[in-house]
């Protein structure tokens, strides 16, 4: 009895690190349903017509990155400030209207999403804080572009 019990609790044990390891498996979906309630929001709809990223994220970060298709693993490192193996693998399996955004906290990266959903996010090398990481839609060449409200430059 005492080895089935070891069986189940190691098993349980297995299954809460492996939800814990992904800090929130629906990021791209729950971008998405944001994106669509901006626009929604436009001209008078549901909503303020922005969106914080910070209300979207279910998990700590300190830094946004948003790269688009064609970016170089060098380009990703120089933006980062540190090496991440992963980044030309995922730059480079970017489709035309893909965008990678990378979450940072402490100089590592702790949450990634390759986002293909409505619209696409402004390209951007500059990081955003939790705090400046506020976007809202714009029209550009008739296509949606999800914008920072301020360039924070």
């Amino acid at each position: 009895m005492s080895t089935l019990r070891s069986v189940f609790t190691i098993a349980a044990l297995c299954l809460l690190l492996t939800a814990c390891g992904n800090p929130q498996p629906s990021l791209e979906k729950d971008l998405d349903t944001a994106v669509k309630q901006l626009e929604r929001s436009v001209d008078g709809g549901q909503g303020n017509g922005i969106l914080r990223m910070n209300y979207v994220t279910r998990f700590s970060w300190d830094q946004l990155y948003i790269f688009g298709p064609g970016t170089t693993a060098k380009e990703i490192d120089q933006a980062l400030g540190f090496q991440w193996k992963k980044g030309e693998k995922l730059t480079s399996k970017l489709e035309k209207n893909e965008d990678l955004l990378v979450f940072t906290k402490e100089d590592k990266v702790i949450h990634y999403v390759n986002y293909s959903g409505h619209g696409n996010f402004a390209e951007r090398v500059k990081p955003l804080r939790d705090d400046q990481a506020v976007f809202q839609r714009v029209e550009e060449k008739g296509k949606t572009v999800i914008r920072p409200v301020t360039s924070f430059e």
